[in-house]
């Protein structure tokens, strides 16, 4: 079996956790981001390159971290609620998802 492109050691190191804790936690918030990844078209499945996997990485942060924002609440302070970002740009960016998608075609193209 091939080595995982990114591990909860790896979230762990992102998010500069101190104890491991959650340690099965973040291996799944980091399986789960792998197997995203690779879903993409556009993404090597066996080899990426530093942007996805930093995307990757960063995204499997969110998913560890949203454990903790149920239903979009990260938190209280003295004006109210804290709402977490549904999106983040930076990793749609680097993983090149959603708007930062690049272009593909689908099917066979004739030129005339």
């Amino acid at each position: 079996m091939a080595e995982p492109l990114v591990t909860g050691e790896d979230v762990r190191n992102y998010l500069r956790l101190q104890d491991s804790a959650d340690a099965a936690w973040l291996q799944d918030a980091a399986d789960a981001a792998t197997d995203y990844v690779n879903s993409l078209a556009h993404v090597d499945a066996t080899e990426w390159d530093y942007r996805t996997r930093t995307g990757a990485i960063m995204l499997a942060g969110r998913l560890y971290s949203s454990r903790n924002a149920p239903l979009g609440a990260a938190g209280f302070d003295s004006m109210g609620g804290v709402i977490s970002a549904r999106t983040d740009p930076e990793v749609a960016r680097l993983l090149r998802i959603g708007r930062y998608t690049p272009p593909a075609v689908d099917g066979p193209v004739t030129l005339t």
